[in-house]
């Protein structure tokens, strides 16, 4: 079940709320990319970091774990999957604000979106739209931020980078045992790329294929037949998802 969404709610308290959102997996050339959104009460938001609440990046894997192991089932959240077709389809930057906009449209039936006083939401490059369509959604009070490095700005933001990054992780974890590919899944990680051709040399290579990115010029060099272009359909519109 490598594709289904992730939805976890908690009882609305009356508080308001901040909402992070962030990414994870977006330059990896296997696998799946994992877009989080989380839901803080305002009161709880700065105090994250004394919960060791940090950009990702910066949190070891068994911390990231016990992290969302604790605030998955305190704090409302979503976690949405894009395909590794979505991203061959698809302008990577338009796909996440796809993403994001998918992720906060189900939160918004889950919260009072009156009640979010901020949605922060780590930089992806062109905003397509994206602040509009929040606001659409009933987020009519909130302050919409988008910016770099916004995950290490916003604990909120960090919290929701962790919770993304474990969720791949673990998806990640489960390509490994189907296919026996080794390493992160990025192009920029010798143990990937190394097990990558050896599992291609193989006359039944087939299992790793529908997990790479094959729009990707890497797919391309490690001789996949069909790798390196786009498959040329069209790509949705922000109101496909309502």
């Amino acid at each position: 079940m490598m594709e289904e969404m992730i939805i976890a709610m908690q009882e609305d308290d009356g508080e308001c709320y901040r909402i992070g959102v962030d990414e994870a997996g977006r330059g990896s050339l296997i696998g799946e990319m994992i877009v989080a959104a989380v839901a803080v009460p305002c009161g709880k938001a700065e105090l994250l970091p004394e919960e060791g609440v940090r950009d990702s990046k910066l949190v070891s894997p068994r911390r990231r774990a016990e992290i969302y192991a604790i605030f998955s089932r305190t704090y409302p959240f979503v976690v949405i999957p894009a395909k590794t077709s979505e991203l061959d389809e698809n302008n990577l930057g338009k796909l996440t604000a796809l993403k994001i906009a998918e992720a906060l449209h189900v939160l918004s039936q889950r919260i009072d979106p009156t009640k979010v006083e901020r949605i922060a939401i780590d930089r992806y490059g062109k905003k397509w739209g994206l602040p509009y369509r929040i606001k659409s959604m009933g987020y009519k009070n909130a302050k919409v931020i988008i910016r770099e490095k916004a995950d290490l700005l916003y604990p909120e933001v960090s919290l929701a980078s962790i919770f993304a990054k474990h969720i791949r992780d673990l998806r990640i974890s489960i390509i490994r045992r189907w296919t026996g590919v080794r390493g992160s899944g990025y192009p920029s990680d010798p143990e990937t790329m190394e097990s990558l051709k050896e599992i291609l040399s193989r006359p039944n290579s087939q299992r790793i294929i529908k997990y790479i990115r094959l729009s990707w010029a890497t797919a391309e060099k490690l001789g996949i037949k069909g790798a390196g272009k786009k498959k040329g359909k069209k790509g949705k519109n922000l109101t496909d998802y309502f």
